[in-house]
């Protein structure tokens, strides 16, 4: 049953999926690959709280399936329920960029601006330390906004030169960049 229910989903036919999904778990509902296309189908369809109740059946999770459910909480604008999710993430894999990009992201959601700062400068600094300069250049770029928006000029500044040092080629970066400038009446020629 699960394997037709993976064979039918290029026909977007997601209802039909997990019914044969269901069945398979049905039969075997200790079974943990059914219960990931379960959620998969469901974040499909863009009924994210239906695939965290399905997640949810999983037991003894593992980093990847919280880190899909607080995609899904993210996704269904549940930005208070994401962030302990997040936050314990980030405490067990001090080391991921991406959970703390997302933590920033639910902080700003939530108007926590500091938070959200803290979170982007780690994520920055670990894509920086592992050599993805564009994804940084990225960070810094949001964290140049975020100063911005909180009339933070100099802090803005050295941000948005951030992104630019680690992608050259930035154009929002860059023209981000020249508007603090000009707004500041500040490096007019450059």
């Amino acid at each position: 049953f699960y394997d037709i229910s993976v064979a039918l989903s290029p026909l977007k036919i997601e209802e039909t999926c997990l019914i044969f999904n269901e069945l398979a778990l049905y039969l075997y509902p200790d079974a943990l690959t059914p219960k990931i296309w379960g959620g998969e189908l469901m974040e499909q369809s863009g009924n994210y709280r239906a695939a965290n109740r399905i997640y949810d059946r999983i037991p003894n999770q593992t980093t990847l399936i919280r880190l899909k459910k607080a995609l899904n909480l993210i996704a269904d604008k549940q930005h208070n329920l994401a962030v302990p999710l997040l936050e314990q993430l980030t405490q067990e894999t001090p080391n991921d960029a991406y959970a703390y990009l997302l933590l920033g992201d639910s902080y700003a959601e939530e108007e926590k601006t500091a938070q959200a700062v803290q979170a982007y400068q780690k994520s920055g600094a670990l894509l920086k330390k592992n050599n993805a300069k564009e994804e940084a250049s990225h960070i810094f770029l949001t964290l140049g906004s975020i100063y911005d928006t909180a009339k933070q000029a100099k802090q803005a500044e050295s941000a948005l030169l951030e992104s630019i040092r680690l992608n050259p080629n930035n154009p929002q970066a860059l023209n981000y960049l020249g508007y603090l400038w000009l707004d500041n009446n500040k490096n007019i020629e450059e």
